[in-house]
């Protein structure tokens, strides 16, 4: 979409679109909504250029674009990393548009950058409520998943994301929250911590006991015929210890009844 505010940096000399490596010399653009004055100013103009949306908003063509960088817009985020940008508890708030094409396009180029710009706070009923929160109510639509996600920036600073994990993306997204906001969050974080470890040490626990189980005499023996690994072929694959990992050699298997 073209705006008013697109039309004044051009005006302003701040486009000049002489380094694009697709649709170099001209702005591409779907259409256009503002002023009467940006109407006009649209018109016979060579600089600005309407285009199909499988065009424009075509990741790939973004990707193009040396040192592209695309600026998007969200009404919250959780410490995860996860991205709702237009539904409200559920309910349709706005149209998604290309904020899922310029995320990705932005993500092509290795001097690329995307991000996501929100306040951290919002009024609802009157109340102050933080934008950054420990999880997503029930029923949130994610808009763009956790592994999309750059950089996630508020008036308190910018958050990147890429490439860090869990609990460093929490740790980042409380150092710009709101500061009336950040030591709930920080207790937030730390409580997700704590319900990660306990997950690993019990799924820890049951690979441990699985092992035990398939190492006892006589477990194993037979498992089961995998028809796709015994299509790619058993020299493709070392051979395993039937007792130790439940697999045998591909095509060891009796093979099923056709």
């Amino acid at each position: 979409m073209f705006t008013t505010a697109l039309m004044r940096l051009h005006q302003a000399g701040k486009v000049s679109n002489r380094c694009k490596a697709c649709f170099a010399g001209f702005s591409v653009t779907t259409f256009a909504l503002g002023s009467r004055a940006l109407y006009d100013w649209l018109n016979d103009r060579s600089d600005v250029r309407f285009l199909p949306v499988d065009v424009v908003n075509d990741p790939t063509r973004i990707g193009r674009n040396q040192r592209m960088i695309s600026l998007n817009g969200a009404l919250e985020i959780d410490l995860q990393g996860q991205v709702v940008a237009d539904t409200l508890h559920g309910v349709q708030y706005s149209g998604i548009g290309g904020h899922e094409d310029f995320v990705s396009g932005a993500g092509l180029g290795e001097d690329d950058r995307s991000l996501l710009c929100l306040p951290s706070t919002a009024n609802v009923s009157g109340r102050r409520v933080s934008r950054i929160v420990r999880t997503l109510a029930p029923g949130s639509i994610v808009t763009t998943p956790r592994h999309q996600v750059d950089v996630i920036v508020t008036e308190f600073g910018a958050a990147e994301l890429a490439g860090v994990s869990v609990e460093e993306r929490a740790e980042r997204l409380v150092a710009i929250a709101h500061p009336d906001f950040r030591d709930e969050l920080k207790k937030d974080r730390e409580s997700l911590s704590a319900m990660k470890g306990r997950c690993m040490r019990r799924r820890i626990l049951v690979g441990l006991l699985v092992g035990l189980v398939w190492a006892a005499p006589g477990r194993g023996a037979e498992p089961a015929y995998d028809p796709v690994l015994a299509e790619l072929g058993a020299e493709a694959f070392p051979r395993y210890c039937a007792s130790c990992h439940g697999v045998k050699a591909l095509g060891d298997g009796p093979r099923p009844p056709r």
